[in-house]
């Protein structure tokens, strides 16, 4: 069996059934112990790429309770865990910002002109600037027609929902093309970068 596979769609990516080393790469759960990283995928780009995998860990916790002799004794349980993560690698710079994420409700909530926008979508950014000219009237109606999952792009991190799936990879980096595509010209230049190569034309 080849340590590494590729996929037809997608010459250059690449499939991994483990790779430990990639738990590195992402932000996995800490704590426990036997910490292994599963189907992993990487779709290396310098503009836009991503990492997906399946982490699985174990932790252990003590049992107290009552024997058949009526005495109270104590047993250690290993619990098995899993979770599947995927990041999208950004190969430009980017400022925080959360969509629907769970958590810190109370704090840095943007909102914006488009009731119905502020209705279906939560975004949160400490730069509120930067976030009205990020999500900008198209913008807006670019993620009310995707209506994806919740997000974050945290350093060089665009941080998504995953379900294992490979489709589900490929969609999210669809969708963060078209999110960071529809990121106006001036914002990259106040970045001090050059636009990605897929930023559309009427926004360069």
């Amino acid at each position: 069996m080849p340590r590494e596979l590729s996929f037809t769609d997608h010459p250059s990516w690449i499939y991994r059934a483990r790779d430990d080393a990639k738990l590195a790469a992402v932000r996995a759960t800490g704590g426990g112990f036997d910490h292994e990283a599963h189907d992993v995928v990487i779709a290396p780009d310098p503009e836009l790429g991503a990492i997906a995998l399946r982490h699985t860990w174990r932790t252990r916790r003590t049992v107290t309770e009552t024997g058949p002799d009526g005495k109270m004794q104590t047993r250690t349980v290993v619990d098995d865990h899993e979770e599947h993560l995927c990041e999208l690698v950004l190969g430009f710079p980017f400022v925080d910002l959360t969509v629907n994420t769970r958590g810190d409700w109370g704090r840095g909530r943007v909102r914006f002109e488009s009731e119905d926008f502020n209705r279906e979508f939560t975004v949160r950014c400490a730069d509120g600037r930067f976030a009205s000219a990020v999500f900008h009237p198209r913008q807006m109606e670019y993620l009310q027609r995707r209506r994806p999952a919740a997000f974050q792009v945290i350093g060089d991190r665009f941080e998504v929902e995953h379900d294992g799936d490979v489709a589900t990879v490929e969609a999210w980096l669809s969708f963060a093309r078209g999110f960071f595509g529809r990121v106006p010209g001036f914002v990259w230049k106040d970045l001090g970068v050059e636009p990605p190569s897929f930023v559309q034309r009427w926004l360069a």
